[in-house]
């Protein structure tokens, strides 16, 4: 059937679908092309922290790469081994 969620939307219809599966049923929807939304940022000023644990952190307390150390240690361990 139509769907008025995605007719509704501004964009350009795609020559191709999507299958997938949903609930045990075989879903074909075909695919929309949507129009980027414009950026609008949060705030105006953004401070950011690099480091090795965390990789960056944000002043809004966004902690992004937490494991980052532990997979340099997990590379460095591997090419010393193959640098042997």
């Amino acid at each position: 059937g139509e769907n008025p969620y995605a007719e509704g939307r501004k964009g350009e219809w795609r020559d191709f679908f999507q299958v997938g599966e949903e609930n045990g049923r075989v879903q074909i929807r075909r695919v929309k092309a949507l129009s980027p939304k414009p950026y609008t940022p949060r705030t105006e000023r953004l401070a950011v922290d690099i480091g090795l644990s965390p990789l960056i952190a944000t002043d809004r307390g966004d902690l992004l790469g937490r494991g980052f150390l532990r997979l340099l240690a997990a590379y460095d361990t591997e090419i010393q081994t193959i640098a042997k």
